[in-house]
């Protein structure tokens, strides 16, 4: 099995993961999916936003000791240095 880290950015794609991802994943050997807020108060009520690239690829660096893969899954919106 993989165990795959996915840095997300807001308490909708932490759902998303756990309901729909988790499930679909674990037929392609990749259990467990563990989503990693880049707000810590995400799974909590708070909502995402507000991410950059050296936040995503903060949390994703410190994630890869501990996974055997790491992707992310954030909304453009929300999304900070998006080149407007």
């Amino acid at each position: 099995m993989i165990k795959l880290a996915m840095v997300v950015d807001g308490r909708t794609e932490v759902g998303f993961v756990k309901e729909v991802l988790v499930s679909h994943l674990r037929r392609f050997g990749v259990d467990p999916v563990i989503p990693i807020p880049t707000n810590p108060l995400a799974s909590v009520g708070a909502g995402g936003g507000d991410v950059s690239v050296n936040r995503l690829v903060s949390h994703m660096v410190r994630s890869r000791r501990s996974y055997d893969a790491v992707t992310s899954l954030v909304d453009f919106y929300g999304f900070r240095d998006k080149g407007e």
